[in-house]
């Protein structure tokens, strides 16, 4: 039995070598229709041009040469360059593989035609087949880690991409309708329905807010779009005839941590600047430090005095006074007892029984508030006043002296 010796071996790298780097452009043109021939993935429109298939059967060529003449890592490190622009093309990763293995038939091919005679067109296989066969399969494992490279940068550059119009999106920096049913595409959104925004604040200590919402509404087939930030977490949601805003709300409480604003319904994805603004200040409607979810169309008055926290501070300071002592059990008394006899339409008695407590101690209690304020709880513009002072505090806290 005949065997190569590496002598022999080295020969045979020289002749493969030579025979490449002497009709590059020669060989490329047939490699690329021999790859087209069994691999749909690179015939012309596919994911490349035919003049791109040929460049890169020619390129690899190139490389292979210089595998063998030394420069194999380089030659390894463009292979899963050349991956990586293959995954984001998106031109299947079997594909490619294939390809490689298309080439390793047709240089061995071409070193047949090349022999002398019959016996030394046999060595000139076994020898072409063992170098040819060995950088097939280094090209083959480099390319594979360079593809996987590439999804992982493709899917990151996505995302990126993502969050940046969605950005745009939310800030109110895409109005034309055109532009808008472009991100919707890119963002898996309908372009128009039926549309709210929802902005959940964070909570120290707790995880991203409703962490496990877009998965839940996924599952029901609501279509929703997402972008933590540090701050909050803000998502636009498609509302449907089968899920609506109650049924939103529903599983916004239940898995509130902390304050959650929801925007009024919008039809189209260019109004989503003007609905995030409405969402942000509806969860700054509510009292904080606490789970709420607070709707735009639903909390006007909480609303108002959070878009103007220092006018809803003085107010308060202002109206209520003394009953704003931090360290008082009686100023917390007596404004639970406000609330309560508001809450009841004006009545002691309903606002005693929900307080637990005698209808006189009620009234007892409003005299003192009238006394600490200087209001008339009889007169229509001082409730006015002492109740909105009242709901300041729920959106901006206060203290007497500040």
């Amino acid at each position: 039995m005949n065997h190569v010796t590496t002598a022999e071996m080295d020969d045979r790298t020289a002749a493969v070598v030579e025979c490449i780097t002497g009709h590059l452009d020669e060989l490329a043109t047939p490699l690329a229709k021999a790859i087209q021939d069994v691999e749909p993935a690179y015939r012309d429109g596919a994911y490349l041009s035919d003049d791109e298939v040929v460049g890169v059967c020619r390129h690899t060529l190139e490389l292979a040469c210089r595998h063998l003449t030394g420069e194999r890592e380089r030659a390894l490190e463009d292979a899963r360059r050349s991956a990586k622009d293959h995954a984001k093309r998106g031109i299947p990763l079997e594909s490619a593989l294939r390809a490689y293995r298309v080439g390793g038939r047709f240089i061995c091919g071409v070193l047949l035609k090349a022999a002398d005679d019959g016996r030394e067109q046999h060595r000139a296989m076994r020898a072409a087949a063992s170098v040819t066969w060995s950088v097939v399969d280094e090209f083959s494992e480099a390319f594979v880690t360079g593809y996987r490279r590439g999804l992982a940068e493709h899917a990151a550059e996505h995302d990126a991409a993502r969050e940046r119009m969605l950005d745009q999106l939310l800030a109110g920096e895409i109005a034309d309708a055109a532009v808008a049913r472009s991100c919707a595409q890119r963002l898996r959104m309908p372009s128009s329905g039926r549309f709210v925004v929802v902005h959940a604040e964070m909570v120290p200590g707790s995880a991203t807010p409703l962490s496990r919402l877009a998965d839940q509404l996924r599952r029901r087939g609501v279509q929703s779009t997402w972008r933590t930030r540090t701050d909050a977490s803000v998502g636009i949601v498609a509302l449907g005839a089968r899920y609506g805003m109650a049924e939103l709300a529903d599983d916004l409480t239940v898995q509130a941590e902390g304050r959650i604003g929801v925007s009024e319904p919008y039809p189209a994805l260019e109004g989503t600047g003007e609905a995030a603004a409405q969402a942000a200040l509806a969860a700054g409607a509510a009292p904080p430090a606490q789970p709420a979810v607070i709707r735009h169309d639903t909390a006007l008055v909480p609303m108002l005095l959070a878009s103007a926290t220092d006018a809803a501070a003085r107010l308060a300071r202002q109206t209520l006074g003394e009953l704003l002592g931090g360290e008082s059990d009686d100023g917390r008394m007596l404004l639970t007892t406000l609330r309560a006899w508001a809450t009841s339409g004006g009545a002691a008695s309903d606002a005693a029984r929900s307080l637990h407590c005698h209808p006189n101690t009620v009234r007892y209690r409003l005299r003192r508030i009238e006394q600490l304020t200087g209001r008339s709880l009889s007169d229509p513009m001082d409730v006015m006043h002492v109740l909105l002072a009242s709901q300041a505090l729920d959106v901006v806290p206060v203290t007497a002296r500040e």
